[in-house]
């Protein structure tokens, strides 16, 4: 009997060892562009056309021409280089060969001011912003280096915080869309590259081309671009508590020629403001929601006002220099707007 019970004993324990034995990990995953990826606790992620991967002979493989597929390696094979040596941001660097690397926000994710990319990270160059690589970031604004040629699709999705984004003219490749939320965007080219989707910035965001740098004056916030030699600044948005403001006629001696989409968009505090003549156009959604404003003048320099400019500015009245509506203008630029008035004379 004694015996009979050892032997149930040792019966027992060994099925109790087998059932505890956890199920050895699975290497792959499928990704999934529009949800966020946790690509610092795994090592998957997508591939987009032209990207690097290794093969399991180590040999490098590019996909074929619209292909995109997941891919994962075992972590002692292929870690984050800043899992190597970490960055005081918490950046996460993944290579792509033995000389660059993509990049995504890691560790920063909650990081609110801004983040400047480096070109190079413990010897490797980065070259590309990974899809998704920054969804869901904190950062009030991003800089981009000059090393990077490719940007990932979604790759600024959900930064609720993000207002500006500066890319280098380096940058020639963005297969698809990289913004959900409206984003001040400084590009370093001074017209949209052939490598760019035509879906890039579906938000809608102003975009300043040939960009150059920033200026500020009374409150109002400017942008100086220039193209085919040709100096222009764009506003692009002014201090919050801003209650009356003069646009300039130049900034520098370069021209004041365009207010840009959501320049004052929701602003709490603005009443009034004062276009100068060297506008020409005004851009989508600019005033949208500003509620407390009571007056603005639109120069006859205005050849453009986008759609909903003045939406829900119920309170507003709109003095046009021009006669009657002109032809450029969107048929919905004050939709649900403020009181137009036009013929009008100072």
């Amino acid at each position: 009997m004694k015996t009979c019970n050892k032997i149930f004993i040792a019966l027992c324990a060994l099925a109790i060892a087998a059932c505890g034995q956890p199920s050895a990990p699975t290497q792959s995953m499928q990704s999934d562009p529009k949800s966020q990826p946790d690509i610092f606790g795994t090592t998957s992620f997508a591939l987009s056309s032209g990207q690097v991967r290794q093969s399991s002979s180590g040999q490098s493989q590019v996909p074929s021409e619209g292909e995109a597929e997941a891919f994962s390696l075992p972590l002692s094979s292929h870690q984050p280089v800043s899992s190597l040596n970490p960055n005081p941001l918490g950046l996460a660097f993944y290579p792509i060969n033995d000389r660059e690397c993509g990049v995504a926000v890691g560790y920063a994710k909650n990081y609110e001011g801004e983040i400047v990319i480096p070109a190079s990270f413990n010897g490797f160059s980065v070259v590309r912003i990974l899809d998704s690589g920054f969804w869901g970031s904190c950062a009030s604004s991003v800089v981009i280096p000059s090393s990077v040629t490719f940007i990932g699709g979604c790759a600024f999705y959900e930064c609720a915080s993000l207002s500006s984004i500066k890319i280098p003219s380096s940058v020639e490749s963005i297969p698809t869309s990289i913004f959900s939320d409206n984003v001040i965007i400084y590009c370093e080219a001074e017209a949209q590259p052939e490598g760019w989707n035509s879906s890039w910035n579906n938000a809608g965001g102003p975009v300043v081309w040939g960009y150059k740098g920033l200026s500020k004056s009374n409150g109002i916030h400017y942008a100086l671009g220039e193209i085919g030699g040709n100096p222009y600044v764009m506003v692009v948005g002014c201090d919050s508590e801003l209650t009356e403001g003069v646009i300039a006629t130049d900034i520098d001696g370069s021209p004041v020629t365009s207010i840009g989409n959501y320049a004052f968009y929701y602003h709490p505090s603005l009443r009034t403001l004062e276009i100068s003549s060297s506008i020409v156009s005004i851009g989508n959604y600019a005033f949208r929601g500003c509620s407390s404003m009571k007056s603005i003048n639109i120069p006859s320099s205005v050849t453009f006002v986008g759609k909903w400019a003045f939406m829900s500015c119920t309170s507003l009245y709109i003095y046009c220099a021009a006669e009657n509506c002109p032809s450029g203008w969107d048929p919905e630029w004050n939709l649900y707007g403020g009181h137009a008035i036009w013929a009008y004379q100072s």
